[in-house]
């Protein structure tokens, strides 16, 4: 994994932003014609391939896939995201009649070499307008603190490594964003994002926003003479206030990497496609930049940092990292079957990976 968002991400590099309060401003409509919620069915091609769950996001990812390919923009399904992707084809799979999702937020990468930083959110905008007159969805971004190490500005951006973030909400009821509220993945990462940049008990990283600039960067501290326990008691009861907490809200993290060249391995692979709930999405020339995505989400004494040499060691339900699902023999059975379909149908999947 601002403005009632959180992020999940971190690493020795990696930064955390959190935020509590919602934003007091919501995009205004403009003209444009709208389209049937994509919610009760699914489309093109997934409904044949797996038994895909978390249908509830496929007006998101609808949104997506039309709005980018509308402005050639390259736009894939990455990290967590895309492990999803390349096991069944959508967030989550249906075993034995019960449902799981994978990923706890929704991981998509913009491959826009040279683009800006302003330029990036307006883009950004752009889509959160087009969201809300295509599908009636509002979302959010921004808020009131940032937590971690973070380079960051209103429109909720954090830069982790080489990868900046921007976080939105899109005010969505859906298991993606229920499986961040039930797995407390946010509070356990309080802790281990306070470990890994706290010099002492009273350097908490929290920040008004206006304070958390891009110019600011390297990180800043506010010392403060409250106890760790008490800060974080404090940011737990204002997270677990929060409507986006209540309401299980949908979280989109855009990856991006702004004002540089973009390396081979992350522009788009003119013989590969990635299907993701029914939509087609471009995949990345190498699938080494997608397990690079993976670890910096991670910190360095994780087993799925240190125990892995590969994407394809997140082939199989293993128990690896937090999120993944139950290993079972059904659980295996139904990967062999969906990444088979999906390699067959020219997709990308774990097809390839030695089991």
């Amino acid at each position: 994994m601002l403005g009632l968002l959180l992020s999940l991400l971190y690493h020795t590099q990696v930064v955390l932003a959190l935020t509590l309060q919602k934003a007091d401003t919501r995009l205004q409509d403009v003209p444009q014609p709208a389209t049937k919620d994509l919610l009760a069915s699914s489309t093109n091609e997934d409904s044949t391939l797996c038994r895909i769950a978390g249908h509830e996001i496929n007006p998101i990812v609808e949104s997506l896939a039309t709005f980018f390919n509308g402005r050639n923009i390259v736009i894939y399904p990455f990290a967590l995201t895309m492990v999803a992707a390349m096991r069944w084809g959508g967030i989550g799979v249906v075993v034995k009649d019960k449902s799981f999702v994978l990923d706890h937020d929704l991981d998509f990468f913009v491959a826009m070499s040279n683009v800006t930083y302003p330029g990036m959110q307006k883009v950004l905008h752009e889509w959160q307008l087009f969201l809300k007159n295509r599908h009636k969805l509002a979302s959010f971004d921004g808020g009131k603190f940032t937590f971690g190490n973070p380079l960051l500005s209103e429109s909720g951006i954090i830069r982790g490594g080489e990868f900046y973030h921007t976080f939105i909400t899109v005010e969505r009821k859906s298991p993606v964003g229920t499986k961040l509220k039930e797995d407390e993945a946010i509070v356990r990462t309080f802790d281990k994002v306070h470990a890994l940049y706290a010099g002492n008990s009273s350097d908490h990283y929290i920040l008004p926003v206006e304070q958390a600039r891009p110019e600011n960067n390297p990180m800043l501290v506010i010392h403060s003479d409250r106890s760790w326990a008490d800060v974080k008691s404090q940011l737990v009861q204002e997270y677990h206030a929060s409507d986006w907490y209540q309401e299980g809200y949908t979280m989109v993290d855009f990856w991006y990497q702004p004002e540089r060249e973009l390396s081979e391995g992350l522009l788009a692979s003119l013989t590969k496609k990635t299907l993701f709930m029914g939509q087609t999405f471009p995949f990345p020339s190498s699938t080494d930049a997608v397990y690079q995505g993976m670890k910096v989400t991670f910190p360095r004494d994780h087993p799925a940092f240190y125990q892995t040499s590969g994407l394809c060691d997140f082939r199989e339900s293993r128990s690896l990292f937090e999120e993944d699902l139950p290993s079972s023999p059904e659980t295996s059975m139904v990967l062999s079957e969906c990444t088979s379909r999906l390699s067959s149908k020219s997709f990308a999947s774990f097809q390839y990976c030695k089991p």
